[in-house]
């Protein structure tokens, strides 16, 4: 007997007046409990369609991937930017919505959202299939949030509204629109807000600026899904309130003694800018600067690109941070009110850097103009710097100049030559911000004297001449019994195999196209050739979709002859001075010279798309074969061999994400990788 029907009892009366049987409460709710059981089976879901945020965002990212019915009422809190995505709010939550219809909705409108939940790329959101705008609505009235509050994504897609002081007020293109992007301090973290509607005024009078805002909050995450730090999503500057302004000249008032900045002072003190002024001793051009006032220094970070001579006396305004060992001055700003007043180096040894207050270690010329002379030991390979070791028998320091594209160089040095050297103190410090070691920062190749050569009869020249000596006596020996045979045959075989190793480090051995040992030096060279002409190439990396099958189901000799037909394809696709390498696997790129303008990458990756997915034909059989393609272009997908190839990768990952048998265009934003990974379809936005 089915636990869905009732036990059989005697009925005195089981039919009714007119012979219809005669239901019984029991009988009937059982009845209508299968009826429902039945359904919720036959749709795949138990109890309809999600109805709040909550819910959504309590199921695992698994079941969220299963896209389950979602209906939804609420307010349209803000737009993310990216397309017409935007952020949706009810009395449960807040989430993002990734829209597959474009109805027009704007921020505060009430609306009701029919769609299907989605595992996102931090946290579970919806996909929208149809939305309805139902009246106006009500933006939540809420607290003020610390960053504490926040921390961890709790409050991810709601609205908030948070209060700091803004360190830096940017305008930058993020998907295609200009963004006002502003560095907002709060309690020592830094929150980035975006403001999408702004005017030109708000990008000077908001640094400096105390003010309370409201928006969206929105997650920065890793590609696990883990936390790693928070923006803000706000419509136009109009939800700014500005508690505390700007002073309307950040440069008047005295300065501040550099020894004094971060002292103990007012708990508020160190959240806004100060001014400092001194003579400067360093310049990073577009990066930084040393400014030195008397016997004390101070790293200042700027972006501003103005040429400052050292010997420069400057006014500069930025805000207190913590540097590796002294305070520094961040995004900072600078006018020159003199020249020529350069500072006399402090003559000094190694071992002076570190001094001690009973147990307390310090560096006092930190930051300083120092001089020093000391014998090279080795040099250092160190990206864009010329470095030594240098040893001058109280300690070891490194001296380096940092050089750019053209830059100055430092001449080549022996090991052994004793070297001296002005330049300013930069002292590393360990985790818990104790000294330990320095270096000095030269500020051109006239900052190094040679103050004595090496000698020429060092240890390791008296070894390598004794063993040239050696060798050459063997080789005599050999040579006097070694048949001319031999040496021929010897000789033959070397330069056979010369020939071999040098075709299977250009050529792929399988396919005939280039290897990628040598996609690599082409990559390089045609990017050291369109920097200096200020050109543009393309690189599209291409990946066979479902290729691990053919070999699993038909075997590896129809998957080689795959690639071949398909490298085949993509060579009669380009031009003959473009460059068609394998890298591995089902993985070919090809490098595109001397680009008229981006969009013909683009129009080649399609062109590949589309002559691949012809079907080849082998062993009597047509194979279907599609492929995906990632497009990046140089510059502005990257400045060096290695990002170009990442950005292609990102976009071949976007182009199998939604769909394979496609290409997809890596579009330059200055946001972090995952953010740009984000742009793929059902990408969860905060």
């Amino acid at each position: 007997m089915s636990r869905f029907q009732a036990a059989p009892t005697p009925l005195k009366r089981p039919f009714g007046p007119h012979g219809t049987p005669r239901w019984r409460p029991a009988a009937l709710c059982i009845f209508l409990l299968s009826v429902w059981f039945r359904g919720g089976v036959a749709d795949g879901e138990a109890g309809g369609p999600l109805t709040t945020v909550k819910q959504v965002h309590e199921l695992s990212a698994e079941d969220a991937g299963r896209h389950i019915p979602v209906r939804l009422r609420g307010v349209v809190t803000a737009f993310s930017g990216w397309r017409d995505y935007f952020f949706f709010q009810d009395a449960t939550g807040g989430t993002a919505i990734n829209r597959e219809e474009h109805g027009l909705v704007h921020a505060g409108d009430a609306i009701e959202i029919d769609g299907v939940s989605d595992p996102g790329l931090f946290s579970n959101s919806v996909i929208s299939k149809q939305v309805r705008v139902i009246g106006p609505g009500k933006i939540p009235e809420v607290e003020v949030s610390t960053y504490s509050d926040l921390e961890g994504g709790t409050r991810d897609a709601e609205w908030i509204k948070v209060r700091g002081v803004v360190q830096s007020a940017k305008v930058e293109t993020i998907w295609e629109k200009s963004v006002l992007v502003l560095g907002l301090e709060m309690a020592g973290t830094e929150m980035a807000v975006r403001v999408f509607h702004f005017g030109a005024e708000d990008v000077n009078r908001l640094v400096d600026a105390k003010i309370l805002v409201g928006g969206v909050c929105g997650t920065a995450y890793n590609d696990k899904r883990q936390f790693t730090g928070l923006r803000l999503f706000v419509g136009d500057a109009r939800s700014i309130v500005v508690e505390e302004p700007a002073p309307s000249d950040p440069y008047a008032g005295p300065p501040h003694p550099i020894r004094s900045v971060m002292q103990v002072g007012p708990r508020d003190r160190a959240r806004h800018r100060v001014k400092i002024a001194g003579v400067v001793t360093y310049q990073d051009r577009g990066h930084s600067l040393y400014v030195q006032d008397g016997a004390d220094g101070i790293l200042v970070s700027t972006e501003q690109d103005e040429t400052v001579p050292v010997g420069t006396g400057i006014e500069a305004i930025g805000f207190p941070a913590l540097g590796s060992y002294s305070p520094e001055l961040t995004n900072a700003a600078f006018r020159i009110v003199s020249r020529g007043n350069d500072v006399a180096p402090v003559a000094i040894h190694a071992a002076d850097f570190l001094r001690y207050k009973d147990t307390f270690a310090y560096a006092p010329y930190d930051s300083q103009l120092v001089r020093l002379a000391g014998k090279v030991v080795s040099p250092l390979a160190l990206p864009n710097e010329d470095a030594w070791l240098l040893r001058d028998g109280s300690g070891d320091f490194v001296a380096s100049l940092r050089h750019g594209a053209g830059g100055p160089r430092l001449p080549p040095v022996a090991n052994g030559a004793t070297l001296s050297v002005v330049g300013v103190m930069e002292v590393m410090a360990d985790t818990e911000r104790r000294p330990e070691s320095f270096r000095v920062l030269l500020r051109g190749p006239g900052d190094m004297e040679i103050v004595e050569q090496a000698p020429w009869w060092t240890p390791m020249r008296s070894l390598v001449v004794l063993g040239l000596l050696l060798m050459a006596t063997l080789a005599a020996v050999l040579w006097t019994v070694m048949l001319r045979r031999q040496v021929h045959r010897q000789t033959m075989m070397l330069r056979e195999s010369e020939g071999r190793f040098r075709t299977q480090a250009q050529i792929d051995t399988l396919t005939g196209v280039s290897s990628r040992a040598f996609l690599h030096e082409q990559l390089d060279a045609a990017i050291g050739s369109a920097s200096r002409i200020g050109g543009m190439i393309g690189v599209l990396m291409l990946d066979l979709d479902h290729f691990k099958q053919v070999n699993d189901t038909l075997g590896h000799h129809v998957g080689d002859a795959l690639l071949c037909i398909v490298a085949h394809r993509i060579r009669a696709t380009v031009r003959k001075s473009d460059v068609v390498a394998r890298m591995g696997g089902d993985e070919f790129v090809v490098l595109l010279m001397d680009l008229g303008n981006a969009g013909e990458a683009e129009t080649i990756g399609a062109k590949l798309v589309a002559n691949v997915a012809v079907p080849a034909e082998i062993e009597g059989r047509d194979m279907a074969v599609s492929a995906s393609v990632g497009v990046c272009v140089y510059p502005t997908g990257g400045k060096d061999g290695d990002t170009l190839l990442q950005h292609c990768d990102e976009a071949m990952y976007q182009a199998k994400k939604k769909g394979r048998n496609s290409s997809c265009v890596y579009v330059a934003a200055q946001t972090s990788v995952m953010e740009r990974a984000g742009m793929a379809k059902g990408r969860a936005w905060g």
